[in-house]
């Protein structure tokens, strides 16, 4: 039967993380596509190549994740994902370049990859043990939260584009991964028991 461990608590808090990078990466941003299109004044084609450079950036940090994961701690590795993110916004508010925006974009394949699901596999290796049934069960869980994230993101977006200025909007967008940053801190330990 089931059991509650604290490992699930681990796993609530993945999938907020990966609801909030990840969803911002794979849906979120989209939404701003007219709007940043009117400001810049470059074609859709010159904007697109943004999801290239984040699709390499993000392979290219994915390759290292593991390591830096084993060296600074899962916690302090998704902490650095959120604050990066806090970033992105806040550039994209800003932005008067579409080559910044390709600046930015690489920073989202980095934050992209504290989320992944290779630290995820690293938490449930500490979490779970191998023969766990609720192992597949906890990953399965903490990846959802990037589809989740699309549409929950997409429609929180589509609503604020309605009341504010799209780069306002873009600030008040920080205030996610920042109310997110503590929960992070306090409720990811260093170092699980699979037992338990």
């Amino acid at each position: 039967g089931f059991r509650f461990s604290y490992g699930w608590i681990v796993v609530a808090v993945l999938f907020l993380t990966s609801l909030l990078i990840q969803g911002t990466a794979l849906g979120g941003i989209t939404m701003f596509d007219d709007r940043v299109l009117d400001a810049l004044g470059v074609s859709r084609g010159a904007l697109k190549f943004r999801d290239s450079i984040y699709i390499v950036a993000t392979a290219l940090a994915c390759l290292g994740i593991g390591w830096v994961c084993e060296r600074i701690g899962i916690r302090a590795v998704i902490v650095i994902g959120l604050v990066i993110l806090c970033l992105f916004f806040l550039g994209y508010s800003m932005v008067q370049s579409v080559y910044v925006i390709y600046v930015l974009h690489a920073l989202l394949g980095c934050a992209f990859a504290t989320a992944h699901v290779v630290v995820a596999v690293i938490v449930f290796q500490r979490w779970f043990t191998g023969e766990d049934p609720r192992r597949g069960i906890a990953l399965g869980i903490s990846a959802a939260g990037a589809s989740f994230g699309a549409v929950v993101l997409s429609q929180l977006i589509a609503f604020g584009l309605g009341k504010l200025p799209w780069r306002e909007l873009m600030v008040a967008l920080i205030a996610l991964p920042i109310a997110l940053i503590p929960v992070v801190w306090f409720l990811v330990r260093q170092i699980g028991r699979a037992h338990v």
